[in-house]
């Protein structure tokens, strides 16, 4: 068989079972060509073939659209999250139920899907928070009542918390940014959340919420609700904890513009909304296999 090729000893426990669980699907399912320096990268042969990708159609030319094709990370390495958006949310914009399963996330009468998009921010970016904060993944609809909605969301695998940038941090320490402005006029946080927001721990969260923000307030835009999902699997300790601690900050009655989702409950409810559409389910089954780690 396949080597699973090498482990790396500095992983936490989480990104250990992930790492090994990307090598031997490379290995079990993907009939790959070998790897480099670690299991769960695949040969530029493999990456440029697009095995990092599920088998949708469409799904290559949405990447090559706005990344070319490429020996980056984005199409070898298996374990980073940059592909996950693709794998989840190209699919979910052709299939019928969609807009039920993000019915269910807003809590509101969706009546169609408008867009979906990759790696998106609104722009220009001086009018929002003018820096390089964007969605993993957004998704525009129209409502039942007429009013647009939007979900912007962020894919966690096995990442923690991030260092500050040095700009980054200059900005979210100036009362003067866009943070602060729109964190003040959004009205959405408890008194004195600030410094945790600013942590490493929720920064970003905290700033794809007020990108959220900006954009629900922002005459024109024509959104006038907007939801913050933070996707990750349950597995995933520190985002589930974060998860929690942002919520805990927003007001009460505002804590429906932010909802953690894990990959788990994503596919539960899809196959719920599927039904017998075998295509879906086929895809369903590659999320669990490639994401769930036991």
């Amino acid at each position: 068989m396949t080597s699973l090729g090498p482990q790396y000893s500095g992983d936490d426990a989480f990104k250990a079972r992930a790492r090994l669980h990307q090598s031997r699907f490379r290995v079990e399912q993907l009939r790959p060509t070998g790897y480099r320096k670690y299991g769960n990268r695949l040969t530029t042969a493999d990456a440029i073939a697009g095995k990092n990708f599920c088998d949708w159609p469409g799904m290559l030319a949405s990447v090559e659209q706005g990344y070319g094709r490429a020996d980056t990370p984005l199409w070898h390495d298996m374990l980073r999250s940059e592909h996950i958006p693709f794998n989840i949310f190209v699919p979910l914009r052709d299939l019928p139920w969609a807009p039920r399963l993000f019915a269910r996330w807003f809590r509101l009468d969706v009546a169609e899907l408008v867009k979906v998009a990759i790696e998106w921010a609104p722009e220009p970016k001086a009018e929002y928070l003018n820096d390089n904060t964007s969605f993993d993944a957004y998704v525009e609809c129209a409502l039942a009542d007429g009013r647009r909605a939007a979900l912007g969301i962020e894919v966690k695998y096995t990442e923690g918390p991030y260092a500050w940038g040095k700009t980054e941090r200059a900005r979210m320490f100036d009362e003067s940014s866009p943070y602060h402005r729109i964190h003040e006029r959004a009205q959405l946080y408890i008194e004195g959340a600030l410094d945790a927001l600013r942590t490493r721990e929720l920064k970003q969260i905290w700033r794809n919420q007020l990108l959220g923000e900006a954009l629900r307030m922002k005459p024109g835009a024509g959104i006038e609700e907007f939801v913050s999902v933070l996707l990750y699997p349950k597995g995933n300790e520190h985002y589930a904890k974060a998860a929690s601690a942002h919520m805990g900050l927003i007001v009460p009655d505002r804590r429906r513009t932010f909802l953690p989702v894990t990959f788990e409950r994503l596919i539960e409810e899809s196959r719920e909304l599927a039904g017998a559409d075998a295509v879906a389910r086929d895809w369903l089954d590659y999320l669990e296999q490639r994401y769930l780690v036991r």
